[in-house]
């Protein structure tokens, strides 16, 4: 799906959003308890994920292209220092993150995580040539998110 305002970053408009989706996902906690209510927005955002994951795989054909594409529209949301690596790694970690800002202002680390973290393990689900690992993130209250990609 193409957004509808081209002009407005990636970052810019996963923030907009936000701002409604909190207060949904909020009523959907009251309505139908926290776990219940973060697993149906879960499946959601998954399958949106998923969605751009087979876009990207249909322009780019292979994993590391993949990555970066989805990683790139974040970049002005973020800062990141790029570890050196090789053909099979894939290695940067992420220093200041505005979304783990915004979501810490607001006292809801566990939607940003929801919301916005977890994407990084779903796109992963569908490149069977790669492996993930992030031990530590900002929204998580770590110094850092550290993003660990190995190639097949």
């Amino acid at each position: 799906m193409e957004p509808l305002r081209p002009d407005v970053s990636t970052a810019e408009r996963m923030m907009i959003a936000a701002e409604h989706l909190v207060p949904l996902v909020e009523e959907l906690e009251a309505e139908l308890g926290v776990e219940a209510a973060h697993r149906l927005v879960a499946r959601s955002v998954r399958r949106r994920t998923h969605d751009e994951v087979r876009v990207q795989l249909q322009a780019n054909g292979r994993s590391k292209q993949v990555l970066r594409a989805m990683a790139e529209p974040h970049a002005p949301a973020c800062e990141a220092e790029y570890l050196p690596g090789d053909k099979s790694r894939f290695d940067f970690d992420v220093t200041a993150c505005g979304y783990a800002e915004f979501f810490r202002a607001i006292e809801r680390p566990d939607l940003g995580r929801l919301l916005t973290c977890q994407t990084d393990e779903w796109v992963v689900e569908l490149l069977d040539d790669v492996t993930f690992e992030r031990p530590t993130t900002l929204m998580q209250g770590g110094d850092r998110c550290r993003f660990r990609y190995g190639f097949s």
